[in-house]
């Protein structure tokens, strides 16, 4: 062996691994294609993401140079509007070819598989339409409703009654909601009858019983409220002097108590009116104004109502009261031991008013 002339051995390189593309095609499951659906590529049985692409403007989902393993494909993030698929696809690389395991079976991957997307659908709302009367079954208009869903104390919606009666809640989305009136239209009381409304995918059911039954918006419940009457009577403070100082000035509140029983307060009345301040010694006027409904006034004021100066002593009230049949209105009389012009200026107030009463003292 002539070590001047040595045997050469010769290494070849170590070529380059193949490393292939994986490509899928992200659609609306039609001839659309989207953008912006995040994939990724991780190891099988690893949490970490090999690889992370996002489709294009084309709906090309492109992992470039995947190195040989097997992976699993999954869509991380959606295009905007669109629900992400929970699919997932396993892939194999080995020397540069890549395999699709699809239906137990392992083939080679051709064709890029497209991926689907459904658009995110729209909530079904519902519309609930309920209608506002009077007791003549005659349309109000300026009733505020409000539907809240149980269990909250904050309104979801609120409508208002128009010309027509018809108070229209739209957009109503799923839930269970109690309607209620909070604002009667002027000259009415407000009805404290509460509903039960069931809303499931745009359809409205009415609860009763805890039954929900199917409602029908073109059959709308009818919410009734009564017209208040406001009945004024006209009183007279006199303060007289109690020994050598004159009264300063005072205020006197009056209340309206049950006939028969004043220590009770006539629940159904409302009062607007019950103070008369007085300075010094002398008459001074005043009225007492208050509401009921009708169907209230004809039972109460039938009967008579005691009126009591607070902390003070009781006022003798002598009520006439009837209904004039010839056109339903209310007739009073105005009193009697007072003088004409006190029953005139009783009578007076009475039509400007519309209701009064007779004060005898």
């Amino acid at each position: 062996y002539d070590n001047a002339d040595p045997i050469r051995i010769t290494n070849a390189p170590v070529p380059a691994p193949i490393l292939p593309d994986i490509v899928v095609w992200k659609t609306d499951g039609g001839q659309n294609y989207l953008q912006g659906a995040t994939f990724t590529l991780s190891k099988e049985g690893e949490m970490t993401p090999a690889y992370t692409a996002t489709s294009d403007k084309n709906g090309k989902v492109l992992f470039e140079g995947v190195a040989d393993g097997i992976y699993v494909l999954e869509e991380t993030a959606a295009p905007e509007g669109y629900i992400k698929t929970d699919a997932f696809y396993r892939f194999r690389v080995a020397d540069g070819v890549v395999y699709l395991y699809m239906d137990g079976d392992e083939a080679e991957y051709g064709n890029p598989i497209g991926i689907a997307n459904e658009p995110v659908s729209e909530p079904q709302t519902a519309t609930i339409k309920v209608m506002k009367w009077n007791s003549d079954q005659q349309p109000l208009a300026g009733a505020t409703f409000t539907l809240t869903l149980t269990g909250s104390t904050q309104p979801a919606y609120t409508a208002v009654s128009g010309a027509d009666g018809l108070v229209t809640f739209t957009n109503v989305a799923d839930g269970t909601y109690i309607l209620e009136e909070t604002v009667a239209p002027e000259g009415y009381v407000g009805t404290d009858i509460t509903y039960q409304f069931l809303v499931d995918e745009g359809e409205v059911s009415i609860v009763e019983n805890d039954d929900p039954m199917a409602y029908d918006n073109d059959d709308p419940i009818l919410i009734v409220n009564e017209p208040l009457v406001t009945f004024t009577l006209p009183i007279t403070k006199v303060v007289a002097k109690g020994g050598t100082v004159a009264p300063g000035q005072q205020t006197f509140t009056f209340e309206i108590k049950e006939f028969g029983n004043s220590n009770y307060d006539v629940a159904a009345a409302t009062i607007i009116e019950n103070t008369i301040t007085t300075n010094g010694v002398g008459s001074f006027e005043g009225v007492l104004k208050f509401t009921l409904t009708a169907r209230d006034a004809e039972g109460i004021l039938s009967e008579g109502l005691v009126i009591i100066e607070k902390n003070g002593g009781e006022m003798a009230i002598d009520f006439v009261i009837e209904r004039n049949p010839e056109n339903d209105e209310w007739v009073f009389n105005f009193g009697y031991g007072v003088s004409q012009s006190v029953l005139e200026t009783r009578e007076n107030q009475w039509r400007s008013n519309n209701y009064l009463t007779n004060l005898k003292r």
